[in-house]
């Protein structure tokens, strides 16, 4: 199964939640859809301005010419997985203040909750990583 560039998740690869949450993405994203790259990596380079980069405290996904950040990545995100997990797309809808108050919360203490080393939970996925 071929990546999609068109559909990249951009995340902080030296994160173990970061990197555990791509894990399971990837295992409910059946039809290979979604492609991944880190934040840290010349593809991000490439496709993001030094804006989002610079900060590597948000998930960024970039659907073609289309960019969304902290939960908006995400549950715009949810839509390509399985269900009942795609349902989850639907809370796009709220407010967004709402979401992204939750997301800078985890954010904020991801890793202080999530110690490890991520680049173990990478390994068998490299088909789906982009550099």
């Amino acid at each position: 199964m071929r990546p999609n560039p068109s559909i990249i998740l951009f995340f902080d690869s030296e994160c173990l939640l970061c990197s555990k949450s791509v894990q399971w993405l990837i295992k409910r994203d059946p039809k290979g859809l979604i492609t991944f790259a880190p934040l840290q990596g010349e593809t991000a380079r490439q496709h993001l301005t030094a804006a989002y980069i610079s900060g590597l405290n948000t998930v960024v996904l970039k659907k073609e010419t289309e960019i969304y950040i902290r939960s908006q990545a995400i549950l715009h995100l949810c839509k390509y997985l399985k269900s009942p997990w795609s349902w989850l797309s639907y809370l796009r809808y709220i407010p967004r203040p709402i979401p992204d108050a939750f997301y800078r919360l985890i954010a904020k203490y991801r890793r202080h909750l999530f110690k490890g080393n991520p680049n173990t939970c990478l390994i068998g996925y490299e088909d789906r990583i982009l550099k």
